[in-house]
Order: C-alpha cells, then sequence, then structure tokens
C-alpha cells in the first residue's frame, strides 16, 4: 500500500510532464514543436489521392444536404418549415436535420466513390 508521503513524491514529476524513464527523460506536455509537427502530418495525408478524394465526395455530399435543406424550406412540404420555425428554438431543429442529412447524403457521396474505383479501366 502506497503510503501518504510516497503519493506525494511522485506528484512532482507528473506534473511537470517529465518521463521516468532513465534514457527518455524529455518534456512531452510542454513540447512547443508538437502542434506543428500534428498539422505537417496532417498535410502530408491531404496529398493521398484516396483521401483526397473521399473529402472532395465529402464536399459534395454536404453541399447536397444543404441544397436538399433550402429545397425542404422553400417548398414547404406538409408545413415542415412552419412546423420548425413555430419551435422555441429552430436551430436545433435546423441543425439536426442538416446534420442527419449530411451524414446520409455525405456517406452516399463516399461510398458511391469509393465503390465506382474498380469500375474505371
Amino acid at each position: 500500500m502506497m503510503g501518504f508521503a510516497s503519493a506525494f513524491a511522485v506528484a512532482p514529476l507528473w506534473r511537470t510532464g517529465r518521463s521516468t524513464h532513465p534514457t527518455k527523460n524529455t518534456f512531452y506536455a510542454h513540447d512547443d514543436a508538437a502542434p506543428l509537427r500534428t498539422y505537417i502530418k496532417a498535410m502530408h495525408h491531404l496529398g493521398q489521392p484516396l483521401f483526397r478524394l473521399l473529402l472532395v465526395n465529402l464536399a459534395i455530399g454536404i453541399a447536397a444536404a444543404v441544397l436538399m435543406l433550402g429545397g425542404l424550406l422553400a417548398l414547404n412540404p406538409d408545413n415542415l418549415r412552419d412546423l420548425i420555425f413555430a419551435d422555441r428554438s429552430p436551430a436545433t431543429a435546423l441543425g439536426l436535420l442538416l446534420f442527419g442529412l449530411i451524414v446520409t447524403l455525405g456517406s452516399t457521396a463516399m461510398g458511391t466513390a469509393i465503390m465506382s474505383l474498380g469500375g474505371r479501366k
């Protein structure tokens, strides 16, 4: 069982982020270059053709979702627009509807792009 004094003996190492390993005695919590390395890795993945294909088709799905939401609000089927805007918080209803449309149409566009890769020769 760990005593009261030994629990606080470890605390300074934990607070500073210093490793207790003898060869890896570096500061990981205060590493200023970590966000830059993460950004560079993310930019490297954007150069991958498959990742780019997925991002482009996700953007197409998001655009289709926004257009569909605009069309639903413009056409007002079964008084949907009136029902949404009669609520106390119409932004919540619009946000949930838009999120559902983005998930549905974005994944459909991405899946269609992936499945059509094998057909082109």
